[in-house]
């Protein structure tokens, strides 16, 4: 999600310079390659397949490289793991990461390691290790200043909180970080927000929220698939045995009357 039509355009010279680093042995430029457009741009536009395999075969020529190109490839592939359903590999491609960042000082990028490990965690129904990551990821960017990152584990945490079923705290939680949050961390806090609305059984206002999303990420009414799928298909096996009851419920609230049921693409 997100204003991607410069790197729409540019997408096939970066398949291009991948296929040549990769006849050229450059295995630096690969991972550099990759970990770029595997961080964002491949989840962001659903492109989930093409994106895990270049990465997947960079990571697999690149022993001995640059270590640094080399962790951030691998937390690129860890969050297409976690969105592939996959939490166990994203578990440990991201925790090899966060060895390597650790290493190297380099916090930003330690910090989105724990996130990912939380987010998997997650998926695993391990509410301990979960807090943990979470927490010291917290701490990190708590003391760099970067508040979007903050905000993305409080709406991150917030909706583990719905699924487990804590409505009313999730809902609260939410509706003071929509208010507060800015860029893409505010979009998934509505998101949320509605999902929370909706258990709730306070569909008109969720009605809004999933009809009328801020900015440019969403340039048509969302559907109860769109939102689901807008959250990375982060379902955990409790959030599983739940979707057929908050399928139903969204499905009510977020439908576009008269218009064709469009579906998010993979991931």
């Amino acid at each position: 999600m997100g204003e991607w039509e410069a790197e729409d355009v540019e997408h096939d010279n970066v398949r291009a310079a991948l296929a040549w680093a990769r006849e050229a042995r450059d295995v630096d430029l690969e991972l550099q390659l990759v970990g770029s457009a595997g961080r964002f741009y491949w989840p962001n536009r659903g492109l989930l397949t093409e994106g895990r395999r270049w990465l997947d075969e960079a990571l697999a020529r690149s022993e001995g490289a640059d270590e640094r190109r080399r962790a951030v490839a691998k937390l690129a592939a860890a969050h297409h793991a976690r969105r592939q359903g996959d939490p166990d590999g994203c578990d440990q491609l991201a925790a090899e990461a966060q060895a390597v960042f650790e290493r190297l000082d380099d916090p930003p990028s330690l910090g989105s390691a724990l996130m990912a490990r939380a987010i998997a965690a997650e998926w695993r129904a391990d509410l301990k290790a979960e807090v943990e990551y979470y927490e010291t990821a917290e701490r990190i960017f708590r003391e760099l200043g970067n508040s979007e990152p903050l905000d993305s584990i409080r709406s991150n945490r917030a909706y583990a909180e719905i699924i487990v079923g804590n409505f009313e705290s999730a809902e609260r939680r939410l509706r003071e970080l929509a208010g507060l949050a800015t860029g893409q961390a505010r979009l998934f806090a509505l998101i949320n927000h509605g999902l929370a609305l909706a258990r709730l059984g306070q569909l008109e206002e969720a009605h809004v929220l999933c009809r009328r999303p801020p900015g440019s990420w969403f340039r048509r009414p969302l559907h109860g698939d769109q939102v689901l799928c807008a959250r990375g298909s982060r379902d955990s096996r409790r959030e599983a045995r739940e979707r057929p009851t908050r399928r139903a419920a969204l499905g009510s609230v977020c439908r576009d009357p008269g218009s064709e049921r469009l579906r998010a693409r993979d991931g």
